[in-house]
């Protein structure tokens, strides 16, 4: 079984001894913003088949982080933070419901014009990031993109995959640059009439949440609609939330330009 799993997840780290454990990632820029990954597979290495459960702090402020359910579960984990010091601590606790441990820690640095909402007052969780392609397309990171985001695949059978070989504007110049292979691929329904519905479970966990959207208009050679230049997409979006504190929101028309 161990043989086949990727080489991350074949050794893990355990903190048997006191009750917090830190890794100081040190040298950092200051005022910089910054990506930090965790993996976790507790892959019963202790014979208990008892997965740990246990907090995270980065700095002083709680990380929610996802952790795995059984031996053979790998869980991912990113936060974007702001950084005020030369360094950043990331600090695994143990709260008396088995002994911490982690699989991978990674740092990023990231462009400073993105993520703006990231500040020393806020950090921002990741709870998804996908592309829209079946799911036989594998994830995309490092090297397509340059601050290595990890993009899954996400494609519903009813939808179609298409893609453009034409020139694609990344906006390199307001940092955020999404890589490529997301941009000059994407689905359309298989009925056009039909809409796009996205459905994304979440949890009381997540008090605030920042939505964030690439679009491209593509140009796909289809006989049967071909989208010209100049033209206008018109999408009303809508979101639904079964938690007692939020309501439903109704965004107003939004329409991507066409480049």
């Amino acid at each position: 079984m161990f043989q086949t799993l990727p080489r991350q997840y074949q050794n893990v780290r355990f903190f048997p001894d006191g009750s917090r454990n830190c890794y100081t990632l040190s040298p950092v820029v200051k005022r910089s913003r910054y990506l930090v990954r965790t993996s976790f597979m507790y892959g019963n290495y202790d014979g208990l088949n008892m997965p740990p459960q246990f907090d995270a702090y980065v700095g002083v402020n709680l990380w929610n982080i996802q952790l795995p359910t059984n031996a053979y579960h790998d869980t991912l984990n990113e936060i974007l933070v702001f950084t005020t010091m030369d360094y950043i601590s990331v600090c695994l606790v143990n709260t008396g419901n088995g002994t911490p441990f982690i699989s991978t820690l990674e740092l990023r640095h990231l462009n400073n014009l993105t993520y703006q909402i990231v500040n020393e007052y806020q950090s921002l969780e990741l709870f998804n990031r996908k592309h829209f392609q079946p799911t036989s397309s594998g994830i995309i990171r490092y090297p397509d993109d340059a601050y290595d985001r990890i993009w899954s695949p996400w494609g519903n059978n009813p939808w179609i995959p298409i893609n453009t070989s034409s020139s694609i504007n990344l906006r390199e110049d307001i940092g955020y640059q999404p890589p490529l292979p997301v941009m000059n691929t994407a689905v359309k329904p298989s009925n056009p009439s039909e809409n796009f519905s996205f459905y994304f479970p979440t949890s009381n966990v997540i008090q605030d949440c920042n939505i964030m959207c690439s679009c491209t208009l593509l140009n796909w050679n289809d006989s049967r609609a071909t989208i010209p230049e100049n033209s206008t997409s018109i999408w009303m979006v809508t979101m639904h939330t079964a938690l007692s504190h939020l309501s439903t929101h109704l965004w107003i028309p939004y329409s991507p330009p066409y480049q």
